[in-house]
């Protein structure tokens, strides 16, 4: 049972890469130097770019069939993505303030030191991204800001999710992401089976993916 579940997973992780990646270019061939568009194409590039860290020494695991694990890689993987991950949702910040034409500094300060402040967390040698059971309570200390860079997008979309039809559930997304997130950042560790709720949050990544297309 665990290598079906191994083999279902590559063929997700690389199903997954490839399509945002394709997504991604697509995006910015059809961009014509228009903001919008190369900020959505740039966030798919930064969010593949990022899991590509995580996904491939996972992916070199389950060819193994995984009789070697390399933690340390997977560790340094997951420390990437979740910088870069920071990164998707500033631009994704950004993003809605251009297309809703909002003014609002304050706001935007808040979620540069937000994602300042998540970087900051995740650089620091207390996390122990490498060895097998990192410490939970560095796993919840990081995502705090993260969870509130979630949110602020989240609001921004919502509030304003009349404004662009095709991009009216852009907000449903996002939270349907963190739905699957939140429980793997809290009980992964103690029951691996729960990771698995990450193949619904990339799914969910990939609709934000495909909503961004019809800007």
């Amino acid at each position: 049972m665990k290598r079906i579940f191994g083999r279902v997973e590559f063929v997700f992780d690389l199903l997954y890469l490839s399509s945002a990646s394709i997504m991604g270019l697509i995006m910015f061939l059809r961009s014509n130097q228009d903001t919008r568009m190369l900020i959505a194409a740039f966030m798919t590039m930064v969010l593949v770019f990022g899991d590509m860290f995580h996904l491939i020494p996972r992916m070199k695991i389950i060819i193994n069939q995984n009789k070697i694990s390399d933690t340390k890689s997977l560790g340094i993987g997951k420390q990437v993505t979740s910088i870069t991950m920071s990164l998707f949702y500033l631009l994704f910040w950004y993003l809605g303030i251009i297309l809703f034409e909002i003014d609002n500094i304050l706001l935007s300060i808040v979620i540069i030191v937000l994602t300042i402040i998540r970087i900051v967390f995740c650089l620091v040698p207390q996390n122990q991204w490498t060895i097998k059971n990192p410490p939970l309570k560095w796993s919840i200390i990081r995502n705090i800001p993260f969870v509130l860079q979630g949110l602020m997008v989240t609001i921004l979309f919502y509030i304003y999710r009349n404004s662009f039809l095709n991009l009216k559930n852009l907000y449903l997304a996002v939270i349907i992401s963190f739905v699957f997130y939140i429980p793997v950042v809290l009980w992964a560790n103690k029951k691996p089976a729960i990771g698995m709720l990450m193949l619904p949050k990339t799914l969910a990544y990939i609709w934000i993916i495909i909503l961004l297309m019809n800007l």
